[in-house]
């Protein structure tokens, strides 16, 4: 990984982590994704109760938080092992969430893009 990625995915760890400690009263747990966030942040690594708990993330986050949470799932299911976990137990999520926010995602505009 490239100075330049790992700086990426170091502001990616800090926004993702704000959100998560911020929205926590708005979802059931936050436990298992804090604990993968603040120790290996390893998207190849990441915990099956961790991605239940960013799926929940998800469904509440709004406007950059969204799209934050989007990327990151960008980066979950280049890992085979996440893929199938995310598209066959939280389809619902990717179907009406993600590609939602991904569809109406306006990539010309820098002031929409957080990571």
């Amino acid at each position: 990984m490239s100075f330049a990625q790992t700086g990426q995915m170091d502001k990616m760890k800090t926004f993702i982590q704000n959100f998560t400690k911020n929205s926590a009263s708005r979802v059931s747990s936050t436990t298992n994704l804090l604990q993968w966030i603040e120790g290996s942040f390893d998207v190849a690594a990441i915990p099956r109760g961790a991605i239940d708990e960013l799926c929940d993330l998800a469904a509440v986050a709004e406007g950059k938080n969204q799209i934050a949470v989007c990327d990151l799932f960008r980066l979950l299911v280049l890992k085979d092992i996440q893929a199938e976990y995310i598209l066959t137990q939280h389809w619902s999520l990717i179907n009406n969430t993600i590609i939602g926010q991904l569809s109406a995602q306006n990539f010309s505009d820098s002031e929409a893009k957080v990571v």
